[in-house]
């Protein structure tokens, strides 16, 4: 290969690494107000299946409970208030028992008058059926708790910008 062909060729390497200097630099300009207020009317991220997947495969094997907890620590991490409630109950029957099915899972509901709430016993069935085994269900519990903490860190956003925009001290602009 010839110099120029050399050189060429390094230019053309220089020019595509600075181009993608420049579009990483673009992506990361701030977006206009009416961008950002978008966001707040937005739907939080979420994973409906995943959830549903996961309470059911919870359902199929109690024995995976434990690695279940071990990545979605609480019930706050669902999306659905329908799912909170029945994954509290099924840990908390877990907790208590070292097991867990549809019939003492129906029963607990029942008993802290949550069935209605949750959708009845045909919808912890279908939890149930929806799913073929419960040999995905880390997975599924992993892509409930990323949902949560990237809703986390929205929630924390809109509080910063809440005190940026409320805030009534402005000495720190002063020092700017």
């Amino acid at each position: 290969m010839d110099e120029n062909a050399i050189n060429s060729a390094r230019g053309s390497n220089e020019s595509d690494a600075a181009g993608q200097r420049r579009s990483r630099r673009d992506r990361q300009t701030p977006r206009g107000f009416a961008d950002v207020a978008k966001l707040f009317e937005a739907l939080p991220p979420h994973a409906i299946e995943a959830e549903m997947s996961l309470l059911g495969s919870m359902l199929w094997d109690s024995k995976i409970v434990g690695d279940v907890v071990a990545i979605v620590r609480s019930g706050g991490d669902f999306y659905r208030p329908a799912h909170t409630a029945i994954y509290d109950a099924m840990v908390e029957l877990y907790d208590k028992s070292g097991g867990l099915d549809l019939i003492t899972l129906n029963q607990a509901l029942i008993d802290k008058g949550l069935l209605d709430a949750v959708g009845g016993l045909n919808y912890l069935v279908s939890l149930a059926e929806g799913v073929p085994g419960a040999s995905a269900a880390t997975h599924y519990a992993r892509l409930v708790r990323e949902k949560a903490t990237v809703r986390d860190l929205i929630g924390a956003a809109g509080e910063i910008l809440h005190d940026a925009h409320t805030s009534r001290d402005l000495s720190y602009r002063a020092a700017a």
